[in-house]
């Protein structure tokens, strides 16, 4: 296993995985290196630290940074500027502070798994633009919020997971009529507060 901090080829890849090491940083600098990169991956590791906004600057389609100790907020760039980030996994970290809430209108993301942190305040109504939107996972943080009704319009959407929030309010089965036909998976589990049952709706609940 490879340990310290990772060190980038000197001629960017397309597809870059330092997952499954012991590296503990990354350079501050790292889009000077990465310019050609679409697919970078260090998913357990022993990160620590902040996440380098210079990742704002790479034209990422998917930035995998699970199962590290990162901390800090997550650059707001992250999600309110880059325009071509599909796949953001930020997993099991000790991220902390809110979500940035002007998500880009022209934003591409698919999935968003943001679960297992420290995540507080709510959840970004914007988010409700991005239209190839599939998963969204932020269970086991700190959100403080009402359910987010809003994803139900987007077209793709499959799953989301909300347990171990603070999420309140209730659900019409009906919000989700339109895709009956096509049952989507949604787990709130102990999201918190009222216990609310979707036997009836389209949406298949995940068992934990």
């Amino acid at each position: 296993m490879f340990e310290g901090i990772i060190h980038l080829p000197q001629y960017s890849g397309e597809m870059l995985d330092y997952s499954s090491n012991c590296f503990s940083s990354m350079p501050i600098n790292i889009s000077t290196q990465l310019e050609d990169t679409f697919y970078f991956k260090a998913a357990r590791n022993h990160l620590s630290g902040n996440i380098p906004p210079s990742f704002c600057s790479i034209k990422l389609e998917i930035l995998d940074l699970s199962y590290n100790n990162l901390n800090g907020s997550i650059p707001s760039c992250l999600m309110e500027d880059n325009n071509a980030l599909q796949v953001l996994n930020l997993k099991e970290n000790q991220l902390y502070g809110q979500l940035p809430h002007n998500v880009n209108e022209s934003c591409m993301f698919e999935a968003l798994d943001l679960s297992g942190n420290r995540i507080e305040g709510q959840l970004p109504r914007s988010l409700a633009s991005c239209k190839y939107m599939e998963v969204l996972d932020i269970r086991h943080n700190q959100i403080s919020d009402s359910l987010p009704c809003c994803m139900a319009a987007l077209p793709r959407f499959e799953v989301l997971i909300l347990k171990s929030n603070k999420i309140l309010g209730q659900l019409s089965p009906s919000v989700f009529l339109d895709k009956e036909d096509d049952p989507r998976p949604l787990h709130l589990g102990d999201a918190y507060g009222h216990f609310i049952d979707y036997s009836r709706g389209p949406y298949k609940v995940l068992q934990q």
